[in-house]
């Protein structure tokens, strides 16, 4: 009997015996999961499954790489069922593998050849810039972040707003250090998420959050004001309108030479005691928020200690009292006045008492002064008030006024007694201010000032009495 194998381990096995034809045809062999799909797994072993459409005596797993390879018999939980598990295979290995099966007539076949790679490591994912917490004064956010995986997939890079609403997101596919950019649309708080996924499923996640404001401080300045001060001490305030402000100074030089102000309970604030006089000044204060807007605002004075204390004469008034008791009042305009004195008919007096002050919208202090003097004297008076600041400066004021606390005395001229037609006329010892007359205890009727006459007063006999 003559046998020819016309092939071998292939789908077929012809035989040819005594001039007659045989076709033995061989097993199919199938993976199955849990067999990967994939060429990459994230554990270090793995489990190969294979099925046939007939039943087999034996399944054999052809297993190595480059280095070699090694013949192992697999399980079966069928005949057409064979499994094997391969464990404690090395990370970062590319293994290939394929399954030799027989059937119970003696063919046999083998499976395609697949490829695996060993990867159990998550990816190493980290944002760069920004930082947590960081604020940011632009729209469009670089991000700067290192993916370190040999066989990365991709990177998703997402932002989220306060809410947690999807606001932009991109994928990158490299590995290193990467610059990704995305914008959102208005200020507000967001979370930067980045997720790397490799080949094999395996992922890491790392996230940020960071304020984005692009507003610019707003300043208010509350001293100096614009004007000319008598003091080479001059304080330098301003309140800052911004949610989160974080350094303030001020300059003389347009930000050459700055000096720093300091946050007193949202004033920001700082005396300069060495300014010099008789010099005009510009100011700039500047304020920068957490997220770096600068906002600035600028104003003009002037240093001027020769210039005196400026006198208002509030009491007395240029006009006659009918009492002996009268108030001296005045205030002073001055940014720190020292002395405060009057004379009252050349004779000069004691000290004035400060009673309050007040400060201007010019940021000037006005400082109320006062005295009494309750033994005044008939007749007409002169006073004048002294003041002098602590520079030296001298100024004065005078104003007159009159005390007369004697009652007129009138002399009726007419009417006559017993009469039906009547004028008024009288006179009186001194000038009179004003003159009226009752009639039966009837209205105070005020008269005219033409030498207090009146003419042609008709009454009769009845409404006279």
């Amino acid at each position: 009997m003559k046998k020819t194998i016309i092939g071998l381990l292939s789908c077929v096995v012809v035989l040819s015996v005594l001039g007659f034809l045989f076709i033995f045809a061989s097993p199919t062999i199938e993976y199955v999961n849990p067999t990967p799909v994939l060429n990459f797994t994230p554990n270090n072993w793995i489990y190969i499954n294979i099925t046939s459409n007939e039943n087999l005596n034996k399944s054999l797993l052809e297993w190595g790489n480059s280095s070699g390879f090694t013949n192992v018999s697999m399980d079966n939980s069928s005949m057409i069922n064979w499994y094997f598990n391969m464990t404690n295979l090395i990370e970062n290995y590319k293994f290939n593998y394929s399954v030799f099966s027989q059937n119970t007539s003696g063919n046999w076949n083998q499976s395609k050849r697949k490829y695996i790679i060993i990867d159990i490591t998550k990816p190493i994912i980290k944002i760069n810039e920004p930082k947590n917490k960081d604020f940011l004064n632009n729209h469009t956010i670089e991000i700067n972040l290192t993916i370190t995986e040999l066989h990365l997939n991709y990177t998703n890079i997402s932002i989220f707003n306060s809410t947690n609403a999807l606001i932009n997101s991109t994928k990158n596919y490299t590995n290193g250090t990467n610059i990704i950019k995305l914008s959102v649309s208005a200020d507000g708080n967001y979370t930067i998420n980045a997720t790397s996924y490799d080949n094999a499923t395996n992922y890491n996640t790392t996230a940020i959050n960071i304020t984005i404001d692009t507003i610019k401080p707003t300043l208010t300045i509350l001293s100096p004001k614009s004007r000319n001060y008598s003091i080479i001490e001059i304080w330098f305030n301003a309140t800052v309108n911004d949610i989160y402000p974080y350094a303030c100074w001020y300059s003389f030089n347009k930000g050459i030479d700055n000096y720093s102000l300091t946050n007193s309970s949202g004033n920001w604030n700082d005396e300069n005691e060495s300014m010099t006089d008789n010099t005009e000044f510009n100011v700039t204060f500047y304020c920068n928020d957490s997220a770096g807007n600068i906002g600035n605002s600028t104003v003009s004075f002037a240093i001027d200690t020769s210039i005196p204390p400026i006198i208002t004469i509030l009491s007395p008034e240029n006009k006659t009292y009918n009492t002996n008791s009268i108030l001296f009042n005045i205030t002073a305009d001055d940014d720190n006045p020292y002395e405060f004195k009057y004379s009252l008919d050349g004779v000069e007096s004691n000290w004035m008492f400060k009673e309050s002050e007040e400060f201007l919208e010019n940021d000037m202090i006005r400082h109320y002064y006062n005295a009494s003097n309750d033994s005044m004297t008939d007749g007409q008076h002169n006073i004048t008030f002294y003041c002098k600041d602590i520079m030296d400066n001298k100024n004065s004021k005078s104003i007159l006024f009159t005390i007369d606390t004697t009652p007129p005395i009138i002399t009726i001229y007419l009417p006559q007694q017993y009469t039906q037609n009547f004028a008024l006329n009288w006179s009186a010892n001194e000038d009179l201010f004003n003159i009226s007359y009752t009639l039966n205890n009837g209205e105070n009727i005020s008269l005219y000032n033409e030498s207090w006459y009146v003419d042609n007063i008709n009454k009769d006999l009845g409404d006279i009495g």
